[in-house]
């Protein structure tokens, strides 16, 4: 379950699964970005504890704030719990974001992983939709880590 009991993640599920419902996997998608772009407040992890950390859905779900990994890694969580789809991160200089494979490849920035086409989605970037990255990484080939 990634980091989320399994209590947890039934309600989490539960509350989003009406949203998504009856959605194309573009508009769903959209919608999970949405909710994880507004619903968090953001602080580096300097300024939050002071170092580096990681949190898991269930801490990113508790703290006050988060940052660029753990709203990618949320993300890639509900996208493949409440989807079915395939997310990966994306590893950029200074931040991470992720991307996900549709069945049909919506309009915007894609890459190729292990064959597999993927299009950007960037939890962190505000108001992005899926196919959008930030205009300072649209020329950096991301490391791609498997969620």
């Amino acid at each position: 379950q990634q980091g989320l009991p399994a209590h947890t993640s039934q309600q989490l599920l539960k509350q989003l699964q009406p949203l998504v419902k009856g959605k194309t996997e573009e508009q769903a998608v959209n919608l999970l970005l949405r909710f994880v772009q507004t619903a968090f407040a953001y602080q580096t992890d300097g300024q939050q504890f002071n170092t580096e950390n990681y949190l898991l859905p269930i801490e990113t779900l508790h703290y006050p704030y988060s940052d660029c990994e753990d709203r990618a890694s949320l993300f890639s969580w509900l996208v493949e719990s409440l989807l079915g789809l395939d997310a990966v991160l994306l590893d950029y200089p200074g931040h991470i974001a992720a991307a996900v494979e549709f069945t049909k490849a919506p309009k915007g920035d894609r890459l190729t992983f292990n064959n597999k086409r993927y299009t950007i989605t960037d939890p962190t970037y505000i108001n992005a939709s899926v196919g959008m990255t930030m205009p300072q990484f649209k020329k950096v080939q991301p490391k791609v880590v498997n969620f």
